[in-house]
């Protein structure tokens, strides 16, 4: 039997906002995320600007002990999450073993792996943290949310690029609506502004060379360069409708599929098939009103065939 799912919970941690209200007012009011990037000296790299979280304070979130234990895409996912879940008002009301994750990232814990290639570099092989591994992964994000709520359903961690949160939600939506689980936090965070990153990422010509945090995120025009860096955390708690500690109803209703990425001169045949495939698996027609999200890292021939 299919059931009806609905939203009952919302946090975020993002470069205009820490919390949900603050982002969604800075959002209405037009403010840019976008700064010339301050974590470090860009100089001698292609990329300049970046959309950096700010005054983030994770002791708000969890004990000193944590913090040091975690990386910052684990931090803001747990911040994240834990916004999202008193929100919800769901703790104490949902039996652990119905009560799943469903949390990814991009790449992990890219400012861990860069921080202990250092020591091992400098320092030699003892001096790598026992956590450098634990704090790398990417799973490990979903997992610390799935102890700290004691989600004892379905930890699944999916890494699928920049759609990784979005398939999270999807998934975590199928998961409820066929009768896995009553209730799923569900999201993803990144914090890949860490030099290695930026220089991956700006030598293989997918990041702005833009200098300007104004100018420099312009899809689907003829001036942009490529996609400008961010980092932040998001969570959702998706509920099935017929529980009856639901409390209000944020309208999460359908769900088509991602669209695989396009090999270089397929002139976008694969993405273009998998749009009505989305359309009919949502169950709406094409004429309807619709929300699709598009997504192809501000380069040319992405966007031609988007």
């Amino acid at each position: 039997m299919e059931r009806r799912v609905v939203i009952t919970g919302l946090g975020a941690v993002t470069p205009i906002g820490n919390d949900v209200d603050t982002f969604w007012e800075n959002l209405k009011a037009g403010k840019c995320g976008i700064t010339k990037i301050t974590k470090f000296d860009s100089t001698d790299f292609k990329a300049h600007v970046a959309a950096e979280v700010k005054d983030f304070d994770p002791l708000l979130y969890m004990d000193k002990g944590e913090v040091r234990k975690n990386d910052p895409f684990s931090q803001f996912a747990i911040a994240a999450a834990t916004q999202a879940v008193n929100d919800s008002e769901i703790m104490g009301k949902i039996d652990p073993e119905r009560f799943g994750v469903y949390f990814g990232s991009g790449i992990g814990g890219i400012q861990t792996f860069s921080n202990q290639m250092t020591a091992l570099n400098e320092k030699g092989p003892r001096r790598v943290s026992a956590y450098f591994i634990p704090m790398l992964i990417a799973n490990i994000a979903g997992g610390n949310i799935a102890i700290k709520f004691n989600a004892q359903g379905s930890c699944l961690p999916i890494t699928t690029a920049c759609a990784t949160s979005n398939n999270e939600i999807g998934e975590a939506y199928r998961a409820i609506k066929h009768g896995y689980l009553d209730a799923i936090i569900a999201g993803g965070a990144e914090a890949a502004i860490v030099p290695v990153g930026v220089a991956g990422f700006g030598n293989m010509t997918a990041l702005t060379t833009c200098p300007d945090p104004e100018d420099a995120c312009c899809p689907f025009d003829k001036r942009r360069s490529g996609f400008v860096m961010g980092e932040g955390g998001a969570a959702l708690i998706l509920e099935g409708a017929w529980r009856e500690n639901v409390r209000g109803d944020r309208g999460l209703r359908r769900y088509g599929r991602r669209a695989p990425h396009d090999c270089p001169g397929s002139g976008g045949q694969r993405r273009r098939k998998s749009h009505p495939h989305g359309i009919r698996r949502s169950g709406r027609g094409p004429c309807k009103r619709e929300n699709l999200h598009q997504r192809a890292r501000h380069q040319h021939a992405a966007q031609r065939a988007q």
